[in-house]
């Protein structure tokens, strides 16, 4: 079977764990937006089931305003990473899930047709594992359009 990608970029999604290579890869979906005229580009954070459950169990006891704090300090921290280099006539549209990484990744990509993904290479970040990531290797197989993989800068 072979898969017919769309040449004509419209919707480009880049995702973030927040490590170095994140920001490499931030740089290039800059690039690629405006290579292709976009207005936007779409931000994606997923935040491991796991994890997200056990802050939650273990948070909740101390404090009732947790989802409150995290949601706070993801916005700061997309903000300080990313809406802070974004070009005046660029926007970003943020996206945070709990699930698994992969998955989150590709069901978003499918449910807003995006037309192509852009990930940092994870040298060292939760999607790390033998050459490419585990997480990076699933969303190459099954990613309904491109992925584009950026290496770390050295």
């Amino acid at each position: 079977m072979k898969t017919e990608f769309n040449t004509d970029i419209q919707k480009i999604l880049f995702c973030t764990d927040f490590a170095e290579d994140a920001n490499n890869a931030f740089d290039v979906a800059i690039s690629i937006a405006k290579a292709f005229n976009l207005r936007t580009i779409h931000l994606l954070h997923t935040i491991p089931e796991p994890d997200a459950q056990y802050w939650k169990t273990y948070i909740y006891e101390l404090d009732d305003n947790v989802d409150l704090k995290a949601k706070h300090d993801v916005d700061e921290k997309i903000k300080k990473s990313y809406t802070s280099k974004l070009p005046a006539d660029l926007t970003l549209n943020v996206n945070v899930k709990i699930g698994r990484d992969y998955m989150s990744i590709i069901e978003f990509a499918e449910e807003n047709n995006m037309d192509m993904l852009i990930i940092g290479k994870a040298t060292r970040s939760k999607f790390q594992g033998s050459f490419l990531g585990d997480a990076i290797k699933h969303i190459i197989r099954r990613a309904h359009c491109p992925v584009l993989v950026v290496p770390q800068k050295s």
